[in-house]
């Protein structure tokens, strides 16, 4: 059996050991140079502390899975090379595998610091990387079928495949054309999707560019709770905020109100204190130029819209209390920057009847450690939903914004 020895870095990495553990055969090895480094992060301001805090809490946690080494003082020799400097912890972890592979262990390192890795390939010791993977609904299902094929599809054989709220994009074999999409909306109901589009006096008139966007113009149009999620340039912003717009605009709906968590995005500085009252500095800040933007660029517009009482920006900070009419629509952007606590506060503010729109990146568009994983609110309110009627997520899988925005997400 394979000791697998595991890097600080991947230990702070993972909400839980589940899929790290059944990757290692149920067992993993963490060198007592890793505890100490641990216990060394564990104090540090912002990501790494968290992290590190974290990382011993599910040590103590897996602890009947977990063997911490630490070789005895007849077992330790320092196998590596004179010009690595002991006392340094990778080169010690490295070491730790060493020592067990010279009493006749086969042993892999896992960490994901090339570096490390580097190093253990040049002593002859097997190292790899190891990322978790996590998956999230896209909230459609693609087919390919032959011709006869899509026309023997009846309500039965659509059912088996999808859950309430699921759509299922049937594509013609042969000639790879879109044959149909149809939407299970409840238990016994199946229905063919047709296109649909959105129209407002600040937009024009917006029209699904491929099939993944009917889906989510459909679910607008539908459901309670509708989830769009999809890479920056996918469209889940144009098309949640124009379809909004239409409702408010058209009277079907009496006014828009957007919760903002404003978070600063990952790896940019904090320009400091906005003047103003809360609409002014929520107008300033990232929410308020995402408005602005999609309004046409003129903050006059942005503005109009709330003196005439068809808009309201709210913080998170001030929701608490408040209450989403029937006759309203709540939005969240960028709603990937929300723990679990905000989106279920926000979802809670909202009476039977309102319509309520987020959308977000909980893939790649997280922007605070305290939102990632777990604790993802995008991702925990597409858990909990998930198959109940009135609620649909879709995912936009490709980028429409422009050619170099789709080479631009290579990077």
């Amino acid at each position: 059996m394979t000791i697998y020895l595991i890097d600080t870095n991947i230990l702070m990495s993972l909400e839980s050991y589940d899929s790290l553990l059944a990757r290692c055969e149920g067992k993993i090895t963490i060198p007592m140079y890793v505890l100490e480094e641990l216990d060394n992060l564990k104090n540090k301001e912002g990501d790494k502390g968290f992290k590190a805090r974290r990382a011993l809490r599910n040590i103590e946690k897996y602890a009947d899975d977990i063997e911490i080494y630490l070789p005895t003082d007849d077992e330790y020799r320092y196998f590596l090379p004179a010009c690595w400097s002991t006392g340094k912890m990778d080169n010690e972890i490295i070491n730790s595998a060493a020592i067990l592979k010279s009493a006749g262990n086969q042993v892999k390192v896992l960490s994901n610091d090339l570096n490390v890795r580097l190093k253990c390939e040049s002593v002859e010791i097997d190292a790899e990387s190891y990322y978790e993977i996590i998956e999230i609904n896209s909230g459609w299902l693609q087919v390919n079928l032959s011709e006869e094929e899509c026309l023997s599809l009846d309500d039965e054989a659509i059912a088996s495949m999808l859950k309430t709220g699921q759509y299922l994009l049937v594509d013609e074999k042969n000639t790879g054309d879109l044959f149909a999409i149809y939407s299970r909306d409840n238990e016994n109901k199946i229905r063919c999707v047709v296109p649909r589009h959105i129209y407002s006096s600040h937009f024009g008139r917006i029209e699904a560019l491929d099939e993944f966007q009917m889906c989510a113009i459909d679910s607008l149009y539908k459901d309670n709770l509708t989830v769009i999620t999809g890479k920056a340039g996918s469209g889940k912003t144009l098309l949640s905020l124009s379809y909004a717009l239409q409702e408010v605009l058209s009277g079907k709906r009496s006014k828009l109100i957007i919760f903002a968590n404003p978070v600063k995005t990952r790896g940019s500085e904090q320009l400091g204190y906005y003047p103003g009252d809360r609409t002014e500095k929520l107008m300033q800040n990232s929410v308020g130029a995402m408005l602005v933007y999609k309004f046409g660029g003129d903050p006059m517009d942005v503005d109009q819209f709330i003196q005439d009482g068809m808009l309201e920006i709210l913080p998170f900070s001030d929701i608490r209390g408040f209450e989403v009419s029937e006759s309203q629509i709540m939005y969240i952007s960028e709603a990937q920057n929300l723990n679990v606590d905000l989106a279920k506060l926000a979802i809670q503010r909202c009476a039977e009847g309102a319509k309520i729109i987020l959308e977000g990146d909980p893939q790649t568009q997280v922007d605070h450690y305290s939102f990632e994983g777990n604790q993802n609110g995008l991702r925990r309110v597409i858990e909990v939903f998930e198959g109940t009627e009135g609620f649909s997520h879709i995912y936009l899988p490709n980028i429409r914004r422009s050619k170099i925005a789709d080479l631009a997400d290579k990077m």
